[in-house]
């Protein structure tokens, strides 16, 4: 590739590395991003240094966030996609209530192309998907082999399953603070049942 075509690469690479948290990760991808656009893995890091610089004043300026899936939603997806046998361990009942619609169509389209036809590959990524997941699994294709996608997987799915578990406690809070201030009791038994019964249900999950 030419200079031109390494720094456009580069361009669509470096928004995923920089959701990456886990430090040795993020070397892993940095240093196989090195090798294969042939890039020192210092100017990467500069580089970096400076998109954060950048994105930090800017957000004063603004809080509005792209629309899209969430950061634990994609790589799901990419999970999936890169090691098909992590299909084993969704459960399509259970992830419906736990990520977003547009992200569930495509697990469910993913799933549905492995048992039908064969897995979906990152050359045959579906028109329809989002423009945004498709160049997040474009760039991670090239880490794809360093990669645990099996614990990637693991970790999405309790990362998602813990954002909604603890949305659904601070509103049952927010309901049962407003219950105690009216005085309605019957209202809050039944939200002091609904929050048990939820957090019931989650330690019996984290025990299977």
């Amino acid at each position: 590739k030419d200079t031109a075509s390494k720094m456009q690469a580069w361009e669509t690479i470096k928004p995923i590395l920089e959701t990456i948290q886990d430090p040795i990760l993020g070397g892993v991808y940095r240093r196989r991003v090195s090798e294969v656009l042939g890039f020192e893995e210092a100017w990467l890091l500069a580089d970096l240094a400076k998109k954060h610089q950048k994105m930090t004043r800017s957000s004063t300026k603004s809080s509005k966030k792209e629309e899209g899936l969430a950061e634990e939603e994609q790589w799901l997806i990419a999970a999936l996609i890169f090691k098909a046998e992590n299909l084993k361990i969704v459960e399509l009942s259970a992830l419906e209530d736990i990520i977003s619609s547009e992200a569930f169509k495509i697990v469910q389209e993913i799933m549905n192309q492995s048992s039908k036809v064969r897995p979906i590959t990152i050359g045959e990524l579906p028109s329809q998907w989002n423009k945004t997941l498709v160049q997040t699994l474009r760039g991670l294709s090239l880490v794809e082999e360093e990669t645990d996608w099996g614990r990637i997987a693991r970790d999405c799915l309790k990362k998602i399953r813990t954002r909604v578990i603890t949305k659904q406690l601070l509103a049952l809070n927010r309901a049962i603070q407003e219950a105690e201030n009216s005085g309605n009791e019957q209202k809050l038994l039944q939200l002091l049942g609904e929050k048990k019964f939820l957090m019931q249900k989650e330690v019996e999950h984290d025990r299977q």
